[in-house]
């Protein structure tokens, strides 16, 4: 059996182990293996420390929650309508392009702009989601729909982001179609799939994939190229016929100085930083309905947006109790994150009372900062990744993989783990 070492114990990462382990001997290197999706579980509540979730329309997590005898433990959201801070009200977002008409989130000049998308000719291969959705639906929808949406997903500034790279459906719908209304009839627009967790939060897939892994609860700290390669740990140096590189690209960087370009390539990711604050409530007669809100940067307020998690999934709050996940900071406010955390949990209170009016004390508060917390796919970024791949082409048994590649939802990297398996199965 070949020996494949993986080094980063993320989703990418303990995936693709899990896909190589009946025909190879592999080895995870990681101090901490989980990566960023854990749950903590205190009082009766679910913390998912990150990503709560995953959307189901993915394949690969499917053969990936079957393969690891979790299906049983699938948890569909509870969906609900989701909500759009404007002032100091909440008005529902349209999930559908004709609601739009009748919705109070655009003006009827925003909606008579957004109309004439079905007569926009089509743009360049490569633009800025600012600009493709200016250009298609006007600024408008830009603003008050688009950019608070890009912020709750990517926590991303929508005027540095490729379109191709964050949304390439989205890009495919107008080459396929030209407009978007009309390829967008009968959809929802939001993203295609249903969100889906495990009965006692995300962090049950990363539980179970760390519990069947080869875990060596090391630090990598170099890379000595092969075949045979060593991979150079705190504790000693692993012998390896592949390697999959799957921890983040800031880390990524500082392994591959064994050549002139992939540090720079590697280094030339992004990352936005984030703060989330959880609070577990009693009930109280105001408590929010639905999935949660967004808020416009135009806005100005201290906060992305507040996830009602308990409306999605009860069984993550005990009976009678509230659990809403508040996020802060982003690439368009990155010191927010910094702050401390008490300042970061009396902002979130501050906006949520703004919006659900008084709440009662919280009787359990969480806060998870993560200073590199979500990749930021600049304009460019499918050409970035492309150089990357070709300049680490030449070494023999190099994989890579991670979030900051090709998506950076818990799907995309269980889909990733899966083709990076297979093309370390196909090499080997």
């Amino acid at each position: 059996m070949a020996n494949v070492v993986v080094v980063g114990g993320g989703i990418s990462g303990l995936a693709a182990a899990e896909w190589l382990r009946d025909d190879h001997s592999v080895t995870v290197v990681d101090p901490q293996p989980g990566g960023k999706v854990r749950t903590r579980r205190i009082q009766g509540f679910a913390v998912d420390e990150a990503a709560n979730g995953w959307l189901d329309s993915e394949p690969a997590v499917g053969r990936l929650v079957d393969r690891l005898g979790l299906r049983q433990r699938l948890l569909p959201a509870e969906h609900g309508p989701r909500w759009l801070a404007t002032g100091e009200r909440l008005i529902e977002i349209p999930m559908k392009p004709p609601d739009m008409l009748t919705s109070q989130v655009l003006s009827w000049p925003g909606k008579l702009r957004a109309a004439a998308d079905l007569v926009m000719p089509r743009g360049p291969e490569e633009e800025t989601v600012a600009a493709f959705v200016r250009r298609r639906l006007g600024d408008e929808v830009l603003r008050r729909l688009v950019a608070p949406m890009v912020a709750g997903i990517h926590a991303g500034d929508t005027e540095a982001l490729s379109l191709a790279g964050c949304f390439p459906k989205l890009k495919q719908l107008e080459t396929d179609h030209r407009s978007l209304l009309l390829a967008s009839r009968g959809r929802s627009a939001g993203p295609p799939g249903r969100l889906t967790t495990l009965t006692g939060g995300a962090g049950v897939l990363t539980e179970t994939l760390v519990e069947r892994a080869d875990i060596v609860p090391s630090s990598c700290i170099g890379l000595e190229p092969g075949p045979p390669w060593r991979v150079l740990t705190d504790q000693g140096a692993l012998e390896a016929d592949a390697v999959v590189l799957a921890c983040p690209g800031h880390v990524s960087r500082g392994l591959l100085d064994f050549d002139d370009e992939l540090p720079s390539l590697m280094g030339s990711f992004p990352y936005a930083p984030i703060a989330v604050v959880v609070a577990g409530l009693p009930m109280w007669d105001t408590a929010p309905k639905g999935f949660g809100f967004l808020v416009p940067p135009e806005e100005g307020r201290g906060i992305l947006g507040t996830l009602f998690t308990s409306n999605s999934y009860p069984s993550h709050a005990p009976e009678g109790h509230v659990l809403i996940r508040t996020m802060l900071g982003g690439a368009l406010n990155p010191l927010q994150a910094s702050l401390e955390l008490e300042g970061l949990v009396a902002i979130a209170r501050r906006e949520n009372e703004r919006l659900l009016g008084p709440m009662p004390d919280a009787l359990m508060t969480q806060v998870m900062v993560h200073p590199q917390g979500i990749p930021q796919y600049l304009l460019g970024h499918p050409q970035r990744v492309e150089r990357l791949q070709a300049a680490a082409a030449p070494y023999e048994g190099l994989f890579l993989a991670g979030n900051h590649l090709r998506g950076i939802g818990v799907k995309d990297c269980m889909r990733e783990g899966e083709r990076v398996a297979e093309a370390v199965r196909a090499a080997l």
